[in-house]
């Protein structure tokens, strides 16, 4: 112990408070040790200080023991509580522990008394460490069940028992909402008694169980004769025999997707973007965050603490790109509100440039702008197109340092900037629908840089940096056409 031990000290001689403190120093223990001997004193001392031990006389004709552990229990501390005294009955001392006595020393014995003092002080420690392991694990649990019970979709976990069967676990709020009958009589449930006639349920529960990767589809469902759903249903491994099931209802978007298709021509533009990022954000933000939701918080309270950390890192990056893709998709909602105005390209591409190197400092930018105006007709998403690019960049770089070259040029009547990497590049079949709304194999950003440049009437198209071999990087190249007064 690194500091002097304060020791509390019920007894009415103080002549045995010297000797039980000299015990205590001769032992090669500091320690402040102060007596008490009524139980106006205890309470004061008690309330006043913190104490690592209390130590109790047992022969005190005007303050008995019982009365120093009933104004101790008052107060909610577990302190160590040890008699020093002379000799009692054995039967006394048992009843003495129950009361909540931790030790007994006799004062011919007092070389017992420190280890005594030690250990007892330990043990307290110890149980100081229980108590708040075990109300952690009941908070934990209480946002585990928070968690499960805000997914708004049908969430169902499903046990896989020692003899095969599968049982219902447990069941979020929106499913308990929903269900005529008492939830309570379908836990522990086989799943065939829960969803008679749907054997891909199990199987698919199985699957996830043996190859640990989720799965996700999208069909057609029927729990009750004529009442025919669409959904979308995502499983999930969470522990070595739970398996989560999120069951997403689609009927409703797919008969508005049907009915899209036999509207006017008018309405085909308007139509398709809100297909494109429908499949998108069901994409990318969906993936995200049935990472979060359905893997995360439920394996917090499952698997080893070496493992959350890396889990809850993970859970982390999601979360941001979420936030980054749904800022995106939100800023192109407004896109074609915004007029063209008088832009000088140069300006603004070096801005991004620096606004980039601030939030990437581990990219090596290499950059030539030369031109000092370059004014095309653009609006405030231009800078949205370079740091859509650049990120591109970092997000697809398998390398520890990452090299980004950008390129300010003209030509006759166009301007001319060039992004390149040296990333894992893009295979020629990709380059050829990178861009395409039908075939999307470009993510968000991609795709907003290209509505926005087709806005500013340019051209957007991607290459090898190094000619003919695509694993030496990505280039972009983005044309404006220059302004004509």
């Amino acid at each position: 112990m690194t500091r002097a031990l304060k020791i509390l000290l019920i007894d009415d001689s103080e002549d045995d408070a010297i000797l039980i403190e000299r015990a205590i120093r001769r032992d090669g223990e500091a320690c402040e040790l102060y007596r008490v001997a009524n139980a106006m004193e205890l309470n004061s001392a008690i309330a006043d200080q913190e104490w690592d031990v209390i130590l109790c006389d047992y022969m005190m004709p005007e303050f008995s023991i019982e009365e120093a552990l009933e104004a101790l229990s008052q107060y909610n501390q577990d302190i160590p509580f040890i008699i020093v005294s002379g000799a009692i009955p054995d039967e006394l001392a048992v009843e003495l522990m129950r009361k909540g006595v931790h030790d007994y020393v006799t004062k011919n014995n007092l070389s017992r008394l420190l280890p005594a003092i030690k250990r007892e002080i330990y043990e307290a420690d110890q149980r100081s460490r229980r108590r708040l392991a075990e109300k952690q694990l009941s908070e934990s649990e209480e946002r585990y069940r928070r968690t499960f019970d805000s997914i708004p979709d049908n969430a169902y976990l499903w046990q896989l028992l020692d003899d095969g069967n599968i049982i219902l676990a447990s069941v979020n709020q929106t499913v308990r909402n929903t269900t005529r009958n008492a939830i309570e009589d379908f836990l522990g449930m086989n799943v065939l008694d829960i969803f008679p006639n749907v054997p891909w349920i199990p199987d698919t529960i199985r699957k996830v169980m043996n190859s640990n990767q989720p799965i996700r589809f999208e069909r057609e469902f029927s729990q009750h004769p004529g009442s025919k759903r669409w959904s979308i249903w995502n499983f999930t491994k969470p522990a070595d025999n739970l398996v989560l099931t999120i069951s997403t209802d689609v009927t409703e978007v797919r008969d508005a997707l049907n009915a899209l298709k036999l509207s006017e021509r008018e309405l085909r533009s308007a139509k398709d973007r809100a297909i494109l990022y429908l499949d998108l954000l069901g994409h990318d933000i969906r993936n995200q965050l049935q990472a979060i939701l359905g893997g995360t918080e439920i394996a917090q309270e499952l698997i080893t603490d070496g493992n959350l950390l890396r889990i809850m890192k993970g859970v982390s990056d999601a979360a941001t790109k979420c936030e980054r893709i749904i800022s995106k998709v939100k800023l192109t909602e407004s896109l074609m509100a915004y007029p063209l105005l008088e832009t000088d390209l140069s300006e603004t591409l070096s801005k991004a440039v620096m606004k980039f190197s601030r939030v990437y400092p581990s990219a090596k930018m290499s950059q030539k702008i030369v031109l000092k105006k370059a004014m095309v007709l653009a609006d405030i998403f231009l800078e949205e197109i370079w740091l859509n690019l650049m990120e591109n960049s970092v997000e697809h770089n398998p390398h520890d340092k990452i090299q980004i070259w950008v390129e300010l040029d003209e030509t006759e009547n166009s301007f001319q900037v060039t992004i390149a990497d040296d990333g894992k590049g893009i295979p020629d079949m990709v380059k050829e629908g990178l861009f395409d709304v039908n075939r999307r194999f470009g993510g968000v950003s991609l795709h907003q840089t290209k509505e926005i440049v087709d806005k500013y009437g340019g051209t957007i198209s991607v290459h090898d940096r190094v000619p003919d071999t695509p694993n030496q990087g990505a280039k972009f190249v983005i044309q404006f056409p220059k302004l004509v007064k």
